[in-house]
């Protein structure tokens, strides 16, 4: 199997030591990259490819934008943005193909030119709460050949910290309604998160069903409905597609039509 070394590399340690970093700032959707003009124009259609990938909220909506930067001068200012990455070349002689190649020890160049390694990682290198990627390879042929093979591998490094630090920020003090999730658990033995404008709509032990309902001053109303059975002897086999489709049109069904706003 072919493994992907995440090395840490020495420049990167030294320049990440202090401990007095700020949070880090910036759009969680944007990815500011650092890439020479001339490679980006070739690599573009692929890189977009890698992360410009449709979500449906339930308008479709890309997760991510890629926001490429042409002068490493302006690193200073952008170095504490959440989501940071670094794309290059071993031959990119150019003034940030130079800046990337600097970043990395000898060791690591000598694996970038055999092809064993072509992505390296640091969370919180300059600010906490930050993804910094170096995406290279010995030549722009072999930069795509990655991007197009592994683009998967490449956009879960970031879609695995946007999601990190949404957690982290529903689940942060306050946010969540202890008293409900207590309630529950006490009552129904299970246990779920409870954001902190959530309140119970309907509580129903003989139907097995909850009714979480969230309203907001924009009048956005957002539901979660929880609904469990008694054990089965097969689950996976029990709980298909097809089960849960039916299951859900029928308590939305009976619900939706019995409950006005």
């Amino acid at each position: 199997m072919r493994k992907i070394f995440l090395i840490f590399f020495i420049s990167l340690l030294i320049i990440s030591c202090s401990t007095l970093k700020p949070k880090a700032t910036g759009d969680e959707t944007e990815i500011i990259t650092y890439v020479d003009s001339l490679l980006y124009s070739q690599i573009e259609r692929d890189l977009k490819f890698v992360f410009h990938r449709l979500i449906y909220t339930p308008q479709p909506e890309s997760l991510f934008a890629i926001k490429p930067e042409f002068q490493i001068y302006s690193i200073d200012k952008l170095k504490y943005r959440k989501n940071l990455m670094f794309v290059s070349t071993l031959d990119d002689k150019s003034d940030i193909g130079l800046y990337i190649l600097n970043m990395l020890d000898p060791a690591s160049k000598e694996l970038v030119q055999k092809d064993s390694a072509y992505i390296f990682i640091k969370n919180d290198l300059w600010s906490k709460g930050q993804i910094v990627l170096i995406l290279i390879a010995k030549d722009k042929e072999t930069l795509l050949k990655h991007l197009r093979k592994d683009r998967n591998e490449i956009y879960i490094y970031f879609r695995d910290e946007f999601f990190r630090r949404e957690m982290n920020a529903i689940i942060s003090e306050g946010h969540n309604k202890k008293d409900i999730e207590k309630y529950l658990l006490e009552k129904y033995n299970w246990k779920i998160f409870v954001q902190h404008d959530y309140y119970i709509a309907k509580d129903s032990a003989q139907e097995k069903f909850v009714w979480l309902r969230r309203r907001t001053p924009e009048d956005m109303e957002r539901f979660i409905f929880v609904h469990w059975i008694d054990s089965v002897y097969d689950p996976y086999k029990f709980f298909n597609q097809v089960w849960i489709a039916n299951k859900r049109n029928e308590i939305t069904k009976k619900i939706l039509q019995n409950n006005t706003r």
